[in-house]
């Protein structure tokens, strides 16, 4: 089992993101791994900013293996540190630093991603398939990958509404989805934004509204079959055709 926690950021705070969604990309890879559990982002977003000892996070989130770094952004300069932690023998067995132009940071995915997984097949049998559905990419257009990981700021920011969040979430997925039509985290991000308005609006006592909530629910249950049909592995789509019947 495997916590990739939250990069630093030490960039200004309007680059947030860029750290933000480099580690969401690798925990989506890795969790295509079958033999790994990995935790979900909502688990290790408990440690983002805060200060834990690597005991107190193997503890609470229960896993054998930590991941951990800093993305840094000058201009069009990016460098990223990360760090593979064993916590059975207490050291980091694997760290590496990444100088890349900005523009390259979808290639410094790959390179960190291939690094961690090539460190736990020491330990683990991973099957070539497995191997292969590490590598797959979501997108090779920056900056579509850029618009769905601004759009997942906003729907993580408490300070928004259901409803404005998914608003200028929606707005950025259609654009994403304008430069690449098979970005299946686009699709996924829409189909959530379609579902965020009817957060908290009671439809029951007018037909007309409950008819609508209807339309929009069947247009995300589309979206969310889409995004699975270029990546079988979207878990933000799996969860989505989870909680529709509810």
């Amino acid at each position: 089992s495997i916590a990739i926690l939250y990069m630093k950021n030490i960039s200004s705070d309007k680059q947030t993101y860029f750290a933000d969604g480099l580690t969401e990309e690798l925990i989506t890879r890795l969790s295509r791994i079958q033999n790994l559990k990995v935790r979900p982002r909502t688990d290790v977003a408990a440690f983002k900013n805060k200060a834990a000892t690597m005991d107190e996070i193997a503890t609470q989130l229960n896993v054998n293996y930590v991941v951990e770094g800093s993305v840094q952004i000058v201009d069009d300069d990016l460098r990223v540190n990360v760090a593979l932690f064993d916590i059975d023998k207490d050291n980091t067995i694997w760290s590496e630093t990444y100088n890349n132009r900005l523009e390259d940071i979808l290639n410094v995915q790959d390179e960190i991603a291939n690094s961690i997984v090539s460190k736990l097949d020491e330990k683990l049998t991973i099957t070539r398939s497995d191997l292969q559905a590490t590598e797959r990419k979501a997108t090779e257009n920056l900056e579509a990958y850029n618009l769905i990981i601004q759009a997942y700021a906003y729907i993580n920011n408490p300070k928004y509404s259901y409803k404005m969040s998914g608003e200028k979430a929606g707005g950025l997925a259609a654009e994403a989805l304008k430069l690449d039509s098979a970005y299946a985290d686009a699709y996924a991000v829409s189909s959530l934004t379609v579902l965020l308005k009817w957060i908290d609006i009671p439809t029951y006592d007018d037909p007309e509204i409950e008819k609508k909530k209807v339309i929009d629910v069947n247009k995300a249950n589309l979206l969310a079959k889409t995004a699975l049909q270029y990546d079988q592995d979207n878990l933000l789509a799996h969860t989505i055709l989870i909680l529709l019947p509810l």
